[in-house]
């Protein structure tokens, strides 16, 4: 190669090389905007979001066992799922060897199967409950709430019809230390939903998800406000608790949490918490949860839930026909009496078996 041709080679080189350059300086400057869109598109990294619906089979099973001999009376409460807005109960089958009744209690209107049993007695007194469930999921955040712009109206209209959910109970109560933890809380909150979620957010910083020692599980604010920690039923009364005093009703509900990586299994309770506004109605949150899945923190404020199958609601429960003791704290596992005593020997189990796997968008 020559000196000529190789100076031509060189120019040409260079020409094509400040022409990349030029077309690398444009790409640089809509970089940005290319990324926001192809951002928007497909996010590189989106929060975990809460399947759209489930559907299941759910069996309860109960035991009853070591009926005295000598028993005249045995009498069997058990709880029953039923529809609501979000959960719609497709088939109910009971198998029990005794009959029963399918009864409404006052407060709550929770549905109860009632077995009244006379001699002859059996040692033991068995039942399942089978259901197939459809349950519909709504994600909705504080951000989402907020953007409905929700007015400042006070409960003040609804606390009539909203006093159950404004009160202090035997173990869900409110004390001095609740009411003060209140006013510190929620002091710089304006509207309801700012204030409840304060209460929330207060609630998951304090409490622990520990389930050692004893005195968790009974969904008592005093251990909650000692200890600061315990299950769902310890998170969930301290938040309603807190919420009642500063004016917000808020109400317990129990069930179970369908785990959405498993396809059938044996499963344990779960609970929950809602509060009412009255421009939307009532408003889940799921504290515990929320501890366990910081990630999830902010949608398990507003969103329903639907591996969450309810059973009952609410705490304090008068039964119907009325027990002889105390009122159920809390109504999940069958309540018994034998000849007007409580009997504490039932047994329950619960089973699940996906029948539609749960839809993520």
């Amino acid at each position: 190669m020559d000196g000529s041709s190789y100076d031509i080679s060189l120019n040409e080189g260079f020409s094509r090389l400040m022409k990349q350059n030029a077309l690398l300086k444009r790409f640089l400057v809509l970089l940005p905007a290319v990324f926001t869109l192809v951002f928007f598109i497909h996010p590189l990294y989106s929060e975990p979001l809460l399947p759209v619906d489930s559907q299941f089979s759910f069996t309860y099973q109960v035991i009853v066992d070591a009926i005295p001999g000598t028993a005249n009376d045995v009498k069997v409460w058990v709880p029953i799922a039923q529809s609501d807005a979000h959960q719609k109960i497709l088939d109910l089958k009971v198998k029990s060897s005794y009959p029963y009744e399918i009864l409404e209690d006052k407060q709550y209107g929770n549905k109860i199967l009632y077995l009244s049993i006379a001699k002859p007695l059996a040692e033991k007194v068995e039942l399942e409950i089978q259901y197939d469930v459809s349950v519909q999921g709504e994600e909705k955040t504080y951000g989402d709430l907020k953007n409905l712009g929700l007015s400042n109206a006070q409960v003040d209209k609804a606390q009539e019809e909203m006093q159950l959910y404004l009160a202090s109970q035997k173990v869900l109560v409110i004390t001095d230390k609740i009411r003060g933890i209140a006013v510190q809380v929620t002091q710089s909150k304006q509207s309801d939903l700012e204030k409840a979620k304060a209460i929330y957010d207060y609630v998951i910083s304090y409490m622990k998800y520990d389930k050692t020692g004893e005195g968790w599980g009974k969904g008592s604010t005093v251990y909650a406000c000692e200890v600061g920690k315990g299950n769902c039923t310890d998170f969930h009364s301290l938040f309603i608790a807190i919420a009642r005093a500063t004016g917000i009703p808020a109400r317990f509900k129990i069930g179970v949490q369908i785990p959405m990586n498993q396809p059938e299994g044996s499963i344990g309770y779960h609970c929950w918490a809602e509060f009412y506004l009255p421009e939307i109605g009532w408003i889940p949150v799921d504290a515990s949860e929320a501890w366990k899945h910081p990630e999830l923190r902010d949608v398990y404020f507003g969103s329903h839930d639907p591996g969450k199958f309810c059973i009952t609601l609410g705490r304090d429960i008068e039964l119907n026909p009325a027990q002889k003791g105390e009122p159920v704290n809390i109504f999940l596992q069958p309540y018994v009496e034998v000849e007007g005593e409580p009997f504490n020997s039932a047994q329950y189990q619960f089973y699940f078996k996906k029948k539609k796997m749960p839809a993520v968008v």
